[in-house]
């Protein structure tokens, strides 16, 4: 094999861009740090205002929690307008939620006007809404 000195350099020019090249593709395909929710999904202090609750194509998913959760939520009947407010509408919201158990994007404690924990509400076309959680059971008839 009698190869030049500016075969060689050729060579070695095509080789190490073919390797930037594929270092390149490869750095973009991995995440560098993976984010804590769903890519496109808010994070949870950014959720506020009027909240519509779906059962399909929410803009995030939560979960809610009694105990320790990402943020404490106050629902109130108007002005949801700053960090920590949800007032839920059936129409024209600004986020749509859906409350799950599993693969959340963030968790939730509800509390009412009184600082009392609630439950999470039914979504719309559902029987039920947002109801103090007093802790007493009704008895089944």
């Amino acid at each position: 094999m009698n190869l030049s000195g500016s075969r060689i350099f050729h060579y070695l020019l095509w080789l190490s861009v073919s390797l930037l090249t594929l270092v390149a593709f490869v750095s973009e395909a991995v995440p560098q740090n993976a984010p804590q929710v769903r890519s496109g999904a808010p994070q949870a202090q950014q959720v506020f205002g009027r909240i519509q609750v779906v059962d399909h194509f929410p803009d995030v998913r939560v979960r809610v929690v009694q105990g320790i959760a990402d943020m404490e939520v106050r629902v109130v009947d108007a002005f949801p307008n700053r960090q920590g407010r949800w007032q839920f509408v059936d129409h024209f919201p600004d986020f749509r939620v859906q409350f799950v158990q599993h693969h959340a994007d963030f968790t939730v404690r509800l509390v009412g006007q009184n600082g009392r924990p609630m439950s999470a509400p039914a979504a719309s076309g559902r029987r039920g809404s947002a109801q103090p959680n007093t802790g007493k059971t009704t008895p089944r008839r």
